[in-house]
This record gives C-alpha cells, structure tokens and sequence, in this order.
C-alpha cells in the first residue's frame, strides 16, 4: 500500500483553479473550508433554499445554484 503526505502533494496546483463542491453536509463541509483555508477559490453547490446555506455563508464560503457552477468549475 502506498501511503501519501502533504510533502508528495504540490497545493499550489489548485490556487488557480476554481474548485466546486456539491452540498454541504459533513464532506461537504469538511473539504470545501480545507481547501478555502488552503487558499483555494471554492464554491458550494446548494439548492437555494438549502438549510446549510446559511451554515456555508457564515462561514465565508460563497454558494450558487448547482447549475449554474456546471460551466465553471475546473474541477
């Protein structure tokens, strides 16, 4: 098994990027504030009337409609 760690990975690959992440339950939540925090651009899918958008506003975390993120992200 090969085990991997942060110094096998290059983070500032995915600076550039504009990373979307669909919901925001606990991975949601859990990925989309690691790689904000990381300086990653990140944007939450949610239904507008998604009762984790509130959640996901409060903490910096910009949101949109999933359909409207199909066209944009680059991964």
């Amino acid at each position: 098994m090969k085990v991997f760690y942060d110094r096998d990975a290059d983070a500032s690959r995915l600076r550039d990027k504009q990373i979307a992440v669909i919901g925001y339950g606990s991975q949601g939540f859990a990925q989309s504030n690691n790689l904000r925090e990381s300086g990653c651009n990140v944007t939450v899918g949610l239904r507008t009337d998604s009762p984790s958008r509130a959640k996901a506003e409060q903490l910096a975390c910009a949101c949109a409609r999933c359909r409207k993120l199909l066209p944009k992200p680059t991964l």
